[in-house]
């Protein structure tokens, strides 16, 4: 009789075939993704992630690397780009990170919203005609007028539940604030008004820091003419 050979505990077992079948199905659905209409990839999502990515970049290193080599960039103004993206990860890519994903979320939240009472509305209407259609029919009158009621309740709690987290001028706010804090970003990184390559290298940080945080609370901060200043 053949010994059985123990189990392996879970956590000692290797995952590695799951996740090559799961890079396998990427690729395998990869076509229809890049085929898809841009309508189809605007549509909300059920399972949004809500909280921030720490290291989302708005320059990414692979970025800055690809950059360097089209450009023939010179050390100094890696290093000086470096410098300047590593002072504004504390100072503002925190408030945009947070901006950028609460944009996202309620701009999720605003568009299935929309789709559910579309839905109610479209049943409603279904089930309205239907009932219109069985007048003659007790029975399925009362069902249909069943079916009506409970759409109405649906909706209502639907309303009640879902409607204060899914307004549009939330989700306005926050995405124009995360604009505003992008444009802060690059303005700081090529030296454009109001951060002009004459001024102290603690003057340009503390102005950053300080309009960073005027975007942030929604304080809009006085906006430089372009044609102020010079651009490095």
């Amino acid at each position: 009789m053949a010994k059985e050979m123990p189990l392996k505990p879970a956590e000692d077992v290797n995952d590695e075939p799951v996740q090559q079948y799961a890079e396998e199905q990427n690729e395998r659905f990869a076509w229809l993704k890049r085929y898809q209409p841009i309508w189809m990839t605007q549509l909300p999502k059920r399972n949004l992630p809500r909280t921030p990515d720490p290291n989302f970049q708005l320059i990414s290193d692979k970025r800055l690397d690809h950059i360097q080599r089209i450009h023939q960039l010179d050390v100094a103004t890696i290093d000086r780009i470096k410098a300047d993206r590593e002072f504004m990860e504390t100072e503002l890519m925190r408030y945009f990170r947070e901006l950028d994903t609460e944009a996202k979320v309620k701009q999720n939240s605003y568009r299935l919203y929309q789709i559910r009472i579309l839905m109610l509305a479209s049943a409603a209407t279904l089930v309205g005609s239907l009932q219109a259609i069985s007048v003659d029919n007790q029975a399925a009158l009362q069902i249909f007028g069943m079916g009506e009621a409970l759409i109405a309740l649906f909706t209502v709690f639907i309303i009640q539940t879902r409607g204060t987290d899914a307004t549009l001028p939330g989700w306005l706010s926050a995405r124009k604030k995360a604009e505003q804090l992008r444009r802060e970003y690059f303005r700081f990184m090529l030296r454009l008004p109001p951060y002009d390559i004459s001024m102290q290298q603690y003057d340009l940080k503390l102005k950053l820091s300080s309009r960073a945080a005027e975007i942030y609370n929604d304080q809009n901060p006085e906006e430089p003419s372009i044609l102020e200043g010079d651009a490095v």
